[in-house]
């Protein structure tokens, strides 16, 4: 992918000469995942979170910081989740549902200088299933192996209708983010309580439902799956409902966060848009 050839992302704007670099990130949490995957490029960009680390709205911060700075000596920059565009869903509704990843990130809905995640928030690219096994080895001294990524996208997809039903519940309800009623609710119990909080009809949760599932069009293969359903999927919601499957081994991925974004940079699982658009900010420090 070459993002000079995405519009809001021309070489230019990128290539600012000896100006130092500043990244706003919504939270402490969110700086501390960038340093874990860009900590090479500390002395060229400083990441800055605009929020503690349970930010609350962090996303309209950045936007703000970005609209207010004016020190013409430092390139400043922002990075939001995908749920950004939740806060701006009437004009940005279209967007929020775009399955197509060049026309999403060639968009610039908030500027050329803020970058939008393709997944509902930073927690999700932790969620991939090869981090996560790597963890679950780890954590159970071996108890839980898998001796593939693929099984345990499997393993996770089987719940996949409940994550879809407690995404359409944030989607259109964005209530609290782990609701106890919730709790040991699955299938059709879980669907009913997601209308029920939502007062939403029939057919506005099945088109949120329907939505959803287009992003993984006809693609069977689990990881791949995964992959395209994780950037609509509500990552703490998501977190909880995986955390489910491993109770017993007390396994919490919340305490794996440090661990799981080692595994995604020495994997090589990091967002290769993002990856390349952090490089193109590097470059203007040089």
């Amino acid at each position: 992918m070459d993002f000079k050839s995405l519009s809001g992302f021309s070489s230019e704007q990128y290539l600012a000469g000896d100006k130092g670099v500043v990244v706003y990130l919504e939270s402490t949490d969110d700086v501390f995942i960038f340093k874990k995957w860009f900590g090479n490029l500390l002395s060229k960009i400083q990441f800055e979170p605009v929020s503690g680390e349970k930010a609350n709205g962090g996303c309209r911060v950045v936007i703000q910081r970005l609209q207010e700075v004016d020190d013409v000596t430092v390139d400043y920059y922002g990075v939001v989740d995908r749920d950004a565009l939740l806060n701006e869903i009437r004009t940005q509704e279209s967007l929020w549902w775009e399955i197509d990843d060049e026309v999403f990130f060639g968009a610039s809905p908030f500027g050329g200088r803020i970058f939008v995640l393709n997944r509902w928030e930073l927690e999700n690219y932790l969620l991939h299933p090869a981090a996560l096994a790597n963890r679950l080895s780890n954590r159970t001294m071996g108890k839980i192996s898998y001796t593939n990524a693929s099984q345990l996208a499997q393993d996770i997809l089987q719940r996949e209708d409940d994550l879809i039903a407690v995404t359409v519940l944030a989607t259109l309800g964005r209530g609290d983010r782990s609701p106890r009623h919730l709790q040991g609710l699955q299938g059709e119990q879980l669907w009913l309580q997601v209308q029920k909080d939502t007062q939403a009809d029939d057919a506005k949760i099945e088109q949120h439902k329907q939505s959803i599932i287009r992003f993984a069009e006809t693609q069977t293969d689990p990881l791949l799956r995964w992959d395209r359903l994780s950037r609509m999927f509500d990552g703490k919601r998501a977190m909880i409902r995986i955390d489910g499957m491993f109770t017993e081994h007390k396994f919490c991925i919340e305490e794996e966060r440090a661990d799981l974004a080692d595994d995604i940079a020495n994997l090589g699982l990091i967002d290769p848009y993002l990856n390349e658009w952090i490089h193109y900010l590097a470059q203007s420090s040089i």
